[in-house]
């Protein structure tokens, strides 16, 4: 879901299933309604076209454990539907993603992810992005968490640069807030290109 170039449908009609034959590793696999939405029902989508249909396949591998635990995804994925009328549906379509996530100690984390698509989902067909998590950042702040991310995208307009900082506070057992800066360098959608200073505050309550 962190890359724009899968163009997972919105909530709807899927099946999925999942198969580990060894330890370390595993396979999953998924089929759902392509023209899913959330104003209709699948009945009127999924079943009186055979072409609307988004499928996925997921190799995974787990080889470590402990503080120095990862988690490495290879992705394929088909998109069958030829609607092209709503947002992120490029018609069919067909592309490949990997997505790397591996501790280095208890409290740092590294992610990569890259992402390909035959035609443009939204308006990418590249993606690439990094970045790390530091749990524990600042002394006496044991639930906090210090993020930074670079993101690139290939784009029909200009290829998009993003950068984000983001810091999780717990403010109590249930909830956190996270003030974040992002900069945005010729973002994909503006044709005069230009560089974009946006912050913002997310809040999230668990209960």
């Amino acid at each position: 879901v962190n890359n724009p170039t899968i163009p997972f449908p919105q909530p709807g009609m899927g099946i999925a299933a999942r198969l580990a034959p060894a330890s370390p590793l595993y396979v999953k696999a998924g089929v759902a309604d392509a023209a899913a939405g959330a104003t209709k029902s699948d009945l009127d989508t999924a079943f009186r076209r055979p072409d609307n249909a988004f499928s996925i396949l997921e190799l995974g591998l787990s080889p470590f454990s402990g503080s120095g635990g990862g988690t490495y995804r290879f992705l394929l994925w088909h998109n069958s539907t030829t609607d092209r009328s709503e947002p992120g549906k490029a018609g069919s379509n067909h592309g490949l993603a990997v997505s790397f996530d591996q501790s280095v100690t208890d409290r740092l984390t590294f992610f990569f992810r890259y992402g390909w698509a035959e035609a443009p989902v939204g308006s990418f067909t590249d993606f690439v992005s990094g970045g790390a998590s530091l749990q524990k950042p600042l002394p006496g702040r044991e639930h906090d968490a210090l993020m930074a991310g670079l993101a690139w995208g290939k784009a029909t307009f200009h290829d998009e640069t993003l950068v984000e900082i983001d810091y999780r506070a717990r403010v109590t057992e249930g909830l956190a807030i996270t003030p974040l800066v992002q900069i945005v360098a010729n973002p994909a959608q503006n044709l005069q290109g230009g560089t974009f200073v946006i912050a913002g505050l997310r809040a999230v309550y668990v209960f």
